[in-house]
């Protein structure tokens, strides 16, 4: 085909309007890319993925705004003199990597410049020998009486009585609180939480419904009483809170109080992130911290700490349908990365995958675009990362170790 032709086969690939020999050409056409070793190019086919690339771009950047590469000191703009720069930098100052494995299609975009050529790279069998599977269905409850039940290990059913509350484990990863209707007695709190490497899901008495992510905990009481809904939580939880207009919900992080009648919103405020941020999906939530109190309206986010804690305490911006995609990749079982820095991808695999990582190299500042599958092994992940010729891993038990 001319290069018209393998534009628009990109193109109707991309968008998802394929027809199903034409994805398999796409996929053959890029192993026969990738198993040489090298890039190798016809004119053809250099110029008319180039040309996809750039019309990704346009789209990518409008929704990113402006988004810095890295040490190439280019600021990502929609605009002409951004594809000229591009070519200047040498054509693939960006790469679409395509992989196909466990049944799912996977996509990363990288920005960066053009770079050497990368010699003698490690086998990948030695790199990767100890590779390190996906995290899963995983969490501990703890009881109002101390009694910790790990929740991974225990068959479904019934696993306790609490006052007039039945706490039952069903299937999927999912803990449910059930009201007797009976007078409820004292206030019980539990305390739901995940390890590194799990996850889970929880329903409250009330009909909320709860996604902790890796590393994270809520506390809660077996059964709400009084005129208002308070849980605690840490890490990353999504929640979707039954509307009960007597009693509000509130939830505390870190000197963070959100408050909100019945709505959808995502709260990450790991320890080691420099910002919290609250994200609205559905409804209203009121946001209070260190005495100022903020409104978010869906699409709206609340960024908390760091500059903005000494400069007022709160930002909140509106964000566009990647940045909300990648809020909410962890729950559809994604990782979405949307600009997204080295060090923030690798604390997000850090988390997921329970490794810790070693840096022998400062990290390089490129943001990196892209959705892969969060089941999949580490080393798939790493892979495609070292497709950019910016950094190489190796695996050796539960420590990833980062290379130039």
């Amino acid at each position: 085909m001319d290069e018209k032709e393998a534009a628009a086969l990109l193109r109707r690939y991309q968008e998802g309007n394929a027809s199903g020999e034409e994805i398999r050409l796409v996929e053959q056409w890029y192993r026969r890319l990738m198993d040489g070793g090298e890039w190798h190019w016809e004119p053809a086919e250099k110029e008319a993925l180039e040309a996809a690339i750039e019309r990704s771009l346009l789209q990518r950047i409008q929704l990113l705004n402006a988004v810095e590469a890295g040490s190439a000191g280019l600021t990502v703009a929609a605009s002409s003199p951004r594809i000229y720069l591009l070519r200047r930098l040498g054509w693939i100052a960006a790469a679409v990597i395509l992989l196909f494995g466990a049944g799912v299609g996977s996509w990363l975009l990288f920005f960066r410049p053009q770079r050497p050529a990368i010699t003698a790279k490690p086998i990948l069998q030695q790199r990767f020998k100890n590779d390190v599977t996906a995290g899963g269905n995983r969490a501990t409850l703890t009881l109002a009486s101390g009694a910790a039940i790990p929740l991974d290990s225990m068959a479904n059913g019934m696993l306790a009585l609490q006052g007039n509350t039945q706490v039952k484990k069903m299937a999927g990863g999912r803990l449910v609180y059930m009201a007797l209707p009976e007078k409820p007695g004292a206030v019980l709190y539990n305390t739901l939480t995940t390890p590194r490497g799990g996850q889970y899901q929880l329903s409250l008495p009330d009909g909320s419904t709860v996604w902790l992510n890796a590393a994270s905990s809520i506390r809660y009481p077996v059964t709400f009483s009084g005129n208002e809904r308070i849980v605690e939580i840490s890490g990353e939880v999504y929640f979707e809170i039954a509307p009960i207009v007597r009693s509000p919900f509130k939830v505390k992080v870190r000197g963070m109080e959100v408050g909100v009648l019945g709505t959808q919103f995502n709260i990450n405020a790991y320890g080691d992130e420099t910002v919290m941020k609250t994200t609205l999906l559905e409804g209203a939530v009121r946001i209070s911290n260190g005495g100022q109190e903020r409104q978010l309206r869906p699409g709206q986010q609340a960024v908390v700490a760091g500059d903005e804690a000494r400069n007022g305490g709160m930002v909140i911006k509106t964000i566009g349908k990647a940045e909300m995609e990648e809020v909410m990749a962890w729950k559809d079982g994604l990782f979405r990365f949307n600009g997204t820095q080295l060090e923030n991808v690798m604390r997000q695999i850090a988390r997921w995958y329970d490794v810790t990582i070693d840096y022998k190299t400062p990290l390089p500042a490129y943001p990196f675009v892209g959705k892969i599958p969060r089941n999949v092994p580490a080393s798939e992940i790493l892979k495609l990362l070292e497709l950019t010729d910016v950094v190489h891993f190796t695996i050796e038990g539960k420590k990833i170790t980062v290379f130039p």
